[in-house]
Order: C-alpha cells, then sequence, then structure tokens
C-alpha cells in the first residue's frame, strides 16, 4: 500500500472581546495609577500649604464670582497660584493706626483681640528687650570715657580719681578723692581746676545718650569745725557744684533727676572710714524704664545712630 500523506487539521478558536490577552485591562489599570497620583497630590497639597493656601486653591477650582481679569488669557479660568495667594494676604494687612484703634466704637475682631495675660507677656518681652539694648549702649558709653581718659594726658593723670563702674541702676562715674590730689577744697563745696576740667571732658559722652543723671556727694567721717556746716550740707553743696559745672559746660537741666548729699552714711572703703576715697562725687547715669506700650504712651528718645565710632577695647583706667 502506498504512502499516503498525513493530513494535520488545526482548529483556532476565536474569542470575542480579546480574551486574557485583550488590551481592556490597561485602560483600568491605567485609571487606577491616574487616581491614585491625583491621590497623593492632594495628600501632598493637604500637607504643603497653609489655610489661607488651600482656600486659594478651593476658589480656583470653584469661583464663586466672575470678573474681568487683565493678566493671562483674560478668562476665568486664569486663576490664581499658591504664592499669589500668599501674597495676597500679605499685602492686605492694613497699618497699624494707634489714632484708629483707640477712636469710639472701633470693633476688634474676634481672633485678633488679645488676652490680659497674652499682653502682659509681650510687655515683658518688649521691657526686657529694652533692657538689653540699654546695656549694650551703657558698655559703649563706658568705652567711650575709658578712650577719652586714655588719649587725653590731662585726664590720663587723672586716673587714679576716675572710677568707672556698671551697676544694676546703670554706669556710675565717681570722681574720687586721693592723698596727693583731692577734687575739691578742703571742708568746702568749690571744685578744684582740674574737677572742672575732667567734668567738662566727659559732657559730650553724658549727652550721646538721653539717660537721666543722678549726682551724689559724699564726705568721710571727719567731722567740720563749724556745728551749723557739716558734713551733710557740705555733700549736698558738693553735688550741686557738680550739677552746676555740668549744667554750664552745656548739659541739659532737664536731664538731671536726682542731686543729693549722703555725708558719710555710704563709705566706699567701711574699714577705713577717713581714707581720702570716702570723699568723693558719684554720677549715675541710669537705666531708664521701658516705654509702656499698653497705653501707647509716647515713646522715649532713640539714640542716635552713629554716635559711638570708634569702640575699640582699652585698657580700664
Amino acid at each position: 500500500m502506498a504512502d499516503q500523506p498525513v493530513i494535520i487539521i488545526k482548529k483556532i478558536k476565536k474569542v470575542q472581546g480579546g480574551g486574557h490577552h485583550g488590551g481592556a485591562w490597561k485602560v483600568a489599570y491605567a485609571d487606577f495609577v491616574t487616581a491614585m497620583m491625583a491621590f497623593f497630590l492632594l495628600l501632598w497639597l493637604l500637607n504643603a500649604t497653609t489655610a489661607e493656601q488651600r482656600q486659594g486653591i478651593s476658589n480656583y477650582f470653584a469661583p464663586t464670582t466672575i470678573s474681568e481679569s487683565t493678566s493671562g488669557a483674560g478668562s476665568i479660568l486664569d486663576g490664581v497660584t499658591v504664592s499669589d495667594v500668599t501674597a495676597s494676604k500679605e499685602t492686605e494687612i492694613p497699618a497699624y493706626n494707634p489714632t484708629e484703634a483707640t477712636k469710639p466704637g472701633a470693633e476688634q475682631k474676634e481672633s485678633e483681640k488679645t488676652t490680659p495675660q497674652q499682653s502682659a507677656d509681650n510687655n515683658d518681652e518688649e521691657a526686657e528687650a529694652f533692657q538689653v539694648a540699654q546695656e549694650k549702649t551703657m558698655k559703649k558709653v563706658l568705652e567711650n570715657l575709658q578712650q577719652e581718659i586714655q588719649k587725653t594726658p590731662a585726664l590720663k593723670e587723672l586716673s587714679e580719681n576716675i572710677i568707672l563702674e556698671m551697676t544694676k541702676d546703670g554706669l556710675l562715674i565717681q570722681l574720687v578723692d586721693s592723698k596727693k590730689r583731692p577734687m575739691f577744697e578742703a571742708g568746702k563745696s568749690a571744685a578744684m581746676p582740674h574737677t572742672a576740667m575732667l567734668l567738662r571732658r566727659i559732657r559730650p559722652i553724658l549727652d550721646r545718650v538721653p539717660n537721666p543723671v543722678q549726682i551724689t556727694g559724699h564726705t568721710d567721717n571727719s567731722g567740720s569745725v563749724n556745728a551749723d556746716y557739716g558734713n551733710w550740707e557740705l555733700s549736698a553743696d558738693r553735688a550741686n557744684t557738680t550739677r552746676r559745672l555740668l549744667q554750664r559746660y552745656g548739659l541739659k537741666p532737664q536731664r538731671f533727676e536726682k542731686v543729693v548729699g549722703k555725708a558719710d552714711t555710704d563709705p566706699l572703703v567701711p574699714d577705713v572710714p577717713d581714707a581720702p576715697i570716702n570723699r568723693r562725687i558719684g554720677i549715675l547715669l541710669s537705666y531708664m524704664d521701658a516705654p509702656e506700650t499698653d497705653k501707647r504712651s509716647k515713646p522715649v528718645t532713640p539714640i542716635k545712630k552713629g554716635v559711638f565710632e570708634n569702640n575699640s577695647n582699652t585698657a580700664q583706667p
């Protein structure tokens, strides 16, 4: 029997819709990825924007009014960016006007009202900052005085008669007697020529700040031969002599806050009550009180800029 060819019949079954290997699932997957991307973008926007910016974005997608625009396409789809919303919020804040704020009937938003505790805390912070600024200024005055003494031969010779000290009340300048050089005539209120010269040289430095000046006179414990004119009168008169000299050299009268005599009640060297150093004049450049911001009082006269130019450190006299 002759070999017959083998016939192979191949049947192909066609499935409607693509079956397992169709492309419909790709469309569904793309929609899912797009939705997830939008979801994570929304989460990022919620975390990276402020409430005002989110409100701006909301207004962009759902505008409540339709208005003409002079930028972009000039249509309702122009919208604003996140930075535009922030900028607009900043520029909308009105400048503080104390006159308007104190007018009768002036109303304040509930969110802007300040509680008494918050106001007190703010005042404490401002007072502390004011005090720190004053301390820095006083240190510069001290440096200027030291420089003036070092660069002026006549003042340098008086270095043992000058004591500069930072205290809790301000900068204290003390003019003290020494064994060889008294600052006033013995038993009198008349200042020696070098004392007047010293006051004339330091007056311009005192004028660089608006702080009040207090002057205190001190004596040692040696009694006066005149029963009607003792250490109390002598210390007070020497303090007034110092005031008159400073005023004569240009210090304004309103700068003087206190002029007193303390006799021998506050010796610099208590163990040696008759020491020459106990006979002295104290000139206190005192700290000012912080301005009362609650009552919106007139601010303290600011210190002029540029009055301290050469502030190199110098040795304490």
